[in-house]
């Protein structure tokens, strides 16, 4: 790393500390969660010497967490497991810090855009308060192989990038996509970007065609699902006590949520679908072997664990669709403070404004594969890997610096409320709160199928004052260096008293 990139890092180790130390560990198992519980119990079960004996959900992400096995090993259990991976995950977020600064740097961005970016990275809920206050948790450990893939793509460390294609499905199923498509993309294309391409007709034509087609598909698989599960299911899922999650006299507006978003997902897959350069830049050799290490990994996974028995994980599609109807716009809500503000910021651009000024195809390509997840599921967890990519996404495009400032201040204010975390979750467990209460709203606000409807009507309010805010920060930007300017002016003609 180069001695800035070492600074962040080193800023970043500091400021989880600090978190650690305001935020504590969740309430619940002593610290290890909910999940995390199931976790601890097979990571203590292999201390033991019992090993893939458990269900194959909990099995597959176990190299998420190896340092922990090898404690465990060393015969640690319990509260001293749980220390170990916090230290870790700091470990972890400090260096995923300092690896994205410099994967910035060598993408040719300016000192500004890099602070800025990784500052805007750093300060997400995901990657500054769950590493410490949920520490038994793959998610952690896929922020970090996110933002190694990035690292390993734009310093041209492509066995590091087949390395992360491999192990990444052993942490977060669908996290290595990141790492497989920017495998086979350079970071530096030299294609036209789409807008200065001339507009063919048949081009226009077969992308209409092509976003019909997709269309059609999400429609019947839509229907499929709507024609099996009840508005019942869509008002109790995630539901505890008395909570509310949902509003069904919203469905229709909710539906149309839905279709608007997969057309604007429809349109944006085909224009990439018949962008030249979306294949031109792809490199065969490097996709034979990408090809080829993802069938071995799946072929492992599938035949090394045993799927017969046990928890094989939610039905994700049921509960997407769930999710999906709760309230319009629920998973941009949700993905909104879950994730991060600018997160939305990095989609737009990349669904509206087009290709990036240096049309790098590979994060635009890896992120719009998660389009579809972040349209149609609201636990912002699920999708904890795109994070880096999106971020980076954001400081390829043309965005201006006050914009930039903005989204900056937008995800330390997402994060303010961790300030309070400690205190009223504790409350919350300790009386047994549903929930949807505001005190475990402190935390299950940002975990979208536990959101409650009045958590949801605030975040409503905070996103459309970051819109507002994000379409007059140059004008705002203008506004404050014209004052500044003015004052300086000002003091500038004074006479210098002391001389008189």
């Amino acid at each position: 790393m180069n001695k800035d990139s070492r600074l962040i890092a080193l800023a970043t180790f500091a400021t989880l500390i600090i978190f650690y130390l305001i935020c504590g560990t969740i309430p619940v198992n002593n610290g290890a969660g909910w999940d995390g519980a199931g976790y601890l119990s097979v990571i203590q079960d292999i201390g033991n010497g019992t090993f893939l004996q458990n269900d194959p959900y909990h099995v597959t992400r176990l190299p998420g967490f190896i340092p922990a096995i090898s404690a465990a090993l060393l015969g640690f259990r319990g509260l001293d497991l749980i220390h170990i991976q916090t230290a870790v995950n700091i470990f972890l977020m400090a260096l995923s810090a300092g690896l994205f600064s410099e994967s910035l740097k060598s993408l040719g961005r300016s000192v500004v855009v890099t602070r800025l970016s990784t500052a805007t990275l750093v300060f997400s809920w995901p990657f500054v308060v769950m590493p410490v206050y949920y520490p038994i948790l793959s998610d952690n450990t896929a922020l970090f192989m996110s933002c190694l893939a990035i690292w390993s793509w734009a310093t041209g460390r492509q066995k590091m990038l087949y390395f992360t294609t491999f192990a990444s499905l052993w942490v977060m199923p669908g996290l290595f996509v990141i790492p497989f498509i920017l495998s086979v993309y350079p970071p530096r294309g030299a294609q036209p970007t789409l807008a200065q391409q001339p507009r063919d007709k048949l081009l226009l034509l077969g992308s209409c065609v092509a976003t019909l087609l997709i269309m059609g598909i999400l429609t019947k698989l839509f229907t499929s699902l709507a024609s099996t599960l009840p508005d019942e299911f869509i008002v109790q899922h995630s539901r505890i006590l008395n909570g509310m999650t949902a509003l069904i006299e919203l469905k229709s507006l909710s539906i149309a949520a839905a279709f608007a978003g997969a057309l604007i997902f429809s349109w944006a897959l085909s224009r990439r679908i018949f962008d030249p350069a979306s294949w031109n830049l792809i490199s065969v050799p490097k996709l034979v072997v990408a090809t080829i290490l993802l069938i071995a990994n799946l072929a492992i996974m599938y035949f090394g664990v045993n799927w017969a028995t046990g928890f094989k994980g939610p039905p994700l599609l049921h509960f997407m669709y769930a999710q999906t109807l709760a309230l319009p716009f629920k998973p941009i809500v949700s993905h909104f403070i879950g994730l991060n503000p600018a997160v939305l910021i990095a989609v737009a651009g990349l669904l509206f404004k087009g290709m990036s000024e240096r049309t790098d195809k590979g994060p635009e390509i890896a992120l719009l594969c998660f389009v579809p997840a972040l349209f149609f599921g609201s636990e912002s967890r699920q999708w904890v890997g795109i994070l880096p990519i999106a971020i980076l996404l954001l400081s390829l495009q043309t965005w201006s610096i006050p914009r930039r400032i903005w989204c900056f201040a937008a995800a330390v204010m997402a994060v303010l409320p961790a300030l309070l975390l400690k205190s009223e979750t504790l409350v919350a467990s300790s009386q047994s709160m549903g929930l949807q209460s505001v005190e475990w709203q402190y935390y299950f606000s940002r975990q979208g199928p536990w959101m409650s409807v009045a958590s949801y009507e605030i975040t409503v309010i905070a996103l459309a004052i970051f819109i507002i805010g994000f379409y007059f920060a140059n004008s705002i930007g203008l506004a404050i260096i014209r004052i500044v300017n003015k004052i300086k002016k000002q003091v500038s003609s004074e006479p210098n008293r002391d001389l008189i």
